[in-house]
């Protein structure tokens, strides 16, 4: 496995007393951390976190060691860039990975969990759509592509309460 250690690190020795007997979660990168709403592009990290996803690893990285997997870490300049992206967005992070690295668990917008019923996971298989598709809206008003998580808010048709506003004057 190839890992790619956070060097912003300060105290080694410190770090790994602390990360003895800890579980350890793996996250994507593209879809789960970086938002990720226009796919590859140019393979540019363009976008803002995911909602939420920055308080969620920084609350975990207290309990579980976080990964972070990526194909991006194959390319030192992209492993950088992806390790900066992180940093601005004060979202600490232990370890970097290309490959799979073993884990208690796996965070991942492509993933389909597999329940032990073959059936099932054809079915899902099948119907699979990652949640930047499912949940992806457009606004009444103004176009712009948003995304909506809150099943209570699914049926909102704009982007901001200002479009909302403006479309009923």
């Amino acid at each position: 496995m190839n890992f790619i250690r956070n060097k912003r690190r300060k105290n080694v020795k410190s770090y790994q007393d602390k990360m003895k007997g800890k579980r350890t979660i793996v996250f994507d990168f593209d879809g789960v951390i970086h938002r990720y709403s226009e796919g590859w592009k140019d393979g540019s990290i363009y976008d803002i976190p995911t909602p939420g996803i920055r308080e969620t690893i920084n609350k975990l990285s207290k309990e579980y060691r976080i990964i972070v997997c990526s194909t991006r870490c194959a390319e030192p300049d992209k492993l950088k860039e992806m390790q900066d992206w992180c940093d601005r967005y004060e979202i600490y992070v232990d370890d970097f990975s290309v490959g799979k690295p073993v884990a208690s668990m796996y965070v991942d917008d492509r993933a389909i969990n597999f329940t032990g019923n073959c059936n099932k996971l054809i079915k899902d298989i099948r119907n699979f759509e990652p949640w930047t598709e499912k949940y992806k809206h457009t606004c009444a008003y103004c176009g712009k592509t948003f995304y909506e998580t809150d099943p209570l808010k699914q049926a909102r048709k704009y982007c901001s309460n200002k479009c909302k506003m403006r479309n009923q004057e």
